[in-house]
């Protein structure tokens, strides 16, 4: 019997050892776990503050572009200003040194030159208006009025209507006939509805269309002009009778 007993006691040496295992092995498992989830906190905050970062790197270089190319619309803008304004400038010049020429040119050769000195703004109107008046113009008459050569009234025609300032034809019997802008839209109009046509029909409708006579306002005016003249005419013979 008492060796019985001894068995039982080994026994429960035994039992109590393996509850000691149990114990420490779940502990450790919880250890374990612990730690995972431990490092798997640690890993999400690292990809997050990865992301937040990445984000703020987009931003930063979506803003920086954006910045970019406003600079560059910016620059463009000042750039095209500058052309721009070189141009009109450029223009301007021409523009000057064109009607400084035109000036230049419309100087008389003897008899009254002294008289036209100061006075080329006002000659330059007075050219213009009197062909604008009277629509259609002998040349030499036109240059004897003005106290020129007839080849120079020609020149200071075509450099006016290099200036914008006049505008039409020269025709073979020696005369300029003055024709407007509208005049010259109104025939091309024309000419694109008509198609093809022949010279005789092309005269017909220039006649049609293109005013070759003064107005009744300007013949009003032409003739207070002609009154005006003989007046003064008339007041110079007086003034010289003995």
């Amino acid at each position: 019997d008492g060796g019985g007993g001894g068995d039982e006691s080994e026994d429960d040496d035994d039992d109590g050892g393996d509850a000691g295992g149990g114990d420490g092995g779940r502990a450790g498992r919880r250890g374990a776990q612990k730690e995972n989830r431990k490092q798997e906190r640690k890993a999400q905050q690292h990809a997050e503050r990865e992301a937040r970062q990445q984000r703020e790197t987009a931003k930063a270089e979506k803003q920086t572009k954006l910045s970019q190319r406003q600079q560059d619309k910016e620059a463009e803008r000042l750039q095209r200003e500058a052309e721009e304004k070189h141009a009109r400038e450029e223009k301007e010049r021409q523009e000057q040194e064109e009607f400084d020429k035109w000036k230049n040119l419309f100087a008389v050769d003897a008899e009254g030159e002294a008289e036209a000195a100061g006075q080329d703004e006002g000659a330059v109107g007075r050219f213009v208006d009197h062909i604008k008046v009277r629509k259609v113009v002998n040349l030499e008459d036109l240059a004897a009025e003005f106290r020129m050569r007839t080849t120079a009234a020609i020149d200071r025609i075509e450099q006016l209507e290099k200036m914008g300032r006049l505008s039409g034809i020269f025709d073979d019997r020696g005369k300029y006939i003055y024709i407007t802008m509208e005049e010259m839209q109104a025939v091309a109009d024309w000419l694109r509805r008509k198609g093809r046509i022949n010279r005789a029909d092309l005269v017909a409708g220039c006649n049609r269309l293109i005013r070759l006579a003064p107005t009744q306002e300007d013949k009003v005016r032409l003739e207070r002009e002609a009154q005006s003249a003989a007046e003064a005419l008339e007041e110079a013979g007086t003034e010289d009778a003995p």
